[in-house]
């Protein structure tokens, strides 16, 4: 199971992940430019401003899902990727 929160966009969700990850690193403009550009190369353009979901909450696809997860890993720049 994810750790996403399902009342957060697929937006507000990355740009958590960069608040935390990359703190002090980056100004707020440039972090909402790093937070687009994960959104455009994952393909959740479309997306990025529809809650996450559960259960209960309608929200974004499988597919979007499992996507915005691997964007919230990939903000932190990870040395590999397997």
């Amino acid at each position: 199971d994810d750790v996403l929160y399902p009342h957060q966009t697929v937006r507000e969700t990355l740009d958590m992940a960069a608040r935390l990850r990359l703190r002090g690193s980056l100004t707020e403009n440039e972090r909402v430019a790093f937070v687009d550009g994960v959104i455009a190369q994952l393909g959740l353009t479309k997306a990025a401003d529809t809650p996450i979901g559960d259960d209960r909450v309608r929200g974004v696809s499988g597919g979007e899902r499992k996507r915005t997860n691997l964007g919230v890993e990939l903000i932190g720049d990870p040395s590999i990727i397997f």
